[in-house]
């Protein structure tokens, strides 16, 4: 347990860190947000113009407002396949819960190596699972993620992943070495 910890300070002032370069899942989502929402306000303009002069403006914007909520996949979705991301990709670590919390997601995932170079592979799994679902438009803020051993019931470390990095990452604002050092340096490990 103690090496652990030791392993996980030392996650913190390295970043050589492999798996997470640039994988990049942005295409499908920008063409599929933008279509529905022009198709839509295209006919409903043209529609009330024509009945301004009617008096039955306000039955023609109701149609409107029910076509666009469709649109827009629950979080759910988005939680299910991060979870399904990491537990099929994670490197000797699983899911143990993915949970929303507010306007966050609370990760909690054993690892079951020492190792640096694999302690920090996982964290660099996490951050490009959690930047995918962020760019196919998944709506958390944060995502705070803690680390556990297996057989113990408290977290050894914690560490926490901001929506706009992670969004900026995948927009090629950030590099992977600019990312993944802001989530390393909110790293914290616990005693």
């Amino acid at each position: 347990m103690v090496r652990r910890r030791k392993v996980l300070v030392g996650i913190g002032m390295s970043i050589a860190l492999a798996g997470c370069s640039g994988e990049t899942e942005t295409g499908a989502s920008e063409g599929s947000t933008n279509e529905p929402t022009q198709t839509p306000t295209e006919e409903p303009t043209t529609t009330l113009m024509e009945e301004t002069a009617t008096a039955t403006t306000t039955q023609t914007s109701t149609p409107t407002t029910t076509t666009t909520p469709t649109s827009t996949p629950s979080n759910e979705i988005y939680q299910t396949a991060f979870e399904e991301t990491l537990n099929s990709e994670f490197d000797q670590a699983s899911v143990r819960a993915v949970e929303p919390h507010q306007d966050n997601m609370v990760l909690e995932y054993e690892t079951r190596s020492a190792e640096t170079d694999v302690l920090s592979r996982q964290i660099a799994q996490v951050a490009a699972a959690f930047a995918a679902g962020v760019a196919e438009g998944w709506d958390v803020e944060y995502l705070f993620a803690y680390i556990y051993v297996p057989n113990e019931s408290s977290e050894i470390g914690s560490f926490q992943i901001h929506r706009e990095d992670a969004a900026g990452w995948m927009d090629d604002e950030l590099s992977s070495e600019e990312y993944l050092s802001i989530v390393l340096e909110s790293l914290e490990v616990y005693e």
